[in-house]
């Protein structure tokens, strides 16, 4: 019976831990941005994307919004990136003009 409890005890901590690290990554702890609080992401539900046409006009309609930038997100691709070092494989994501501007970071090149 002590080991049956001891087992079930080890298997409970264990598992709240995982759960609490994996909540704690994603929904507790904020986002490393400037101002996160001030960042909105709005979903396109009618195809599961926007075109790029239909970016810009949404872009020039939207009022109260510093800045507005799309991820294409539906397109990821690898590539690889050669340069001063070996060759690296390097996933790729489209965005448009303004994406960097709008989470306050420098792109590295």
């Amino acid at each position: 019976f002590s080991l049956t409890a001891i087992v079930t005890l080890a298997l409970g901590i264990g598992a709240n831990t995982a759960v609490f690290s994996v909540l704690n990554g994603v929904v507790l702890t904020p986002l490393r941005y400037d101002e996160p609080d001030r960042l909105v992401h709005l979903f396109y539900s009618q195809h599961g994307y926007v075109t790029a046409p239909a970016f810009l006009d949404y872009r020039d309609m939207i009022e109260g919004f510093e800045s507005v930038a799309a991820m294409y997100n539906y397109r990821e691709w690898g590539q690889t990136l050669t340069g001063s070092g070996p060759p690296q494989r390097v996933t790729v994501l489209p965005v448009s003009a303004g994406f960097f501007e709008v989470y306050g970071v420098r792109p590295i090149i």
